[in-house]
């Protein structure tokens, strides 16, 4: 025989036990906007990539300020932002594009081999150009690491505290 109130209970729905909701969508989206905004406040300022040979006719035409000589490329101010280089298609052709001014920094990847570097920094000198080499550093890498890798980490912490709070009141 059952006893009168379990099938009172089970009649009414309320012998079943209540579903919890599913994780707070808002805390991961609120994650990747905090993500979002600080990739957005650190991509520090706008700069131009320039070819290496229009980089080198600024320089003969007096229009570069500074020049941050890196491993791979350089950085560095012109005086005047100049109007963009014009450019060719694969086929050889000239690309019409939007009469731009390029932005008043500029970013330049620069050859691999040690003469060029030499001719380069002997034009900077010659030029009187303000010429520095950056340090080798993987510091900003391991800052937009840990810029992925804390968010991502509270996000895995609360889901897991979530789903073993969650086993513990089902048994």
């Amino acid at each position: 025989m059952e006893n009168p109130s379990r099938q009172n209970r089970d009649r009414s729905g309320e012998g079943k036990s209540a579903r919890r909701p599913a994780p707070n969508v808002w805390i991961l989206l609120a994650i990747i906007a905090v993500m979002g905004l600080t990739f957005y406040a650190l991509r520090g300022p706008r700069t131009s990539l320039v070819p290496y040979s229009f980089f080198l006719d600024q320089i003969a035409k007096d229009n570069v300020i500074q020049v941050e000589l890196g491993e791979q490329d350089a950085t560095g101010l012109f005086k005047d932002p100049p109007k963009e280089p014009v450019q060719y298609n694969d086929e050889g052709k000239l690309v019409q594009g939007k009469d731009r001014t390029l932005h008043k920094r500029f970013r330049v990847v620069l050859p691999r081999d040690s003469d060029s570097r030499g001719r380069l920094t002997n034009l900077l000198e010659a030029k009187g150009v303000l010429y520095k080499n950056q340090p080798t550093s993987n510091a900003l890498v391991m800052f937009y690491i840990l810029v992925l890798l804390v968010p991502l980490a509270l996000f895995a912490f609360f889901w897991f505290s979530y789903r073993r709070s969650r086993d513990q009141i089902m048994g």
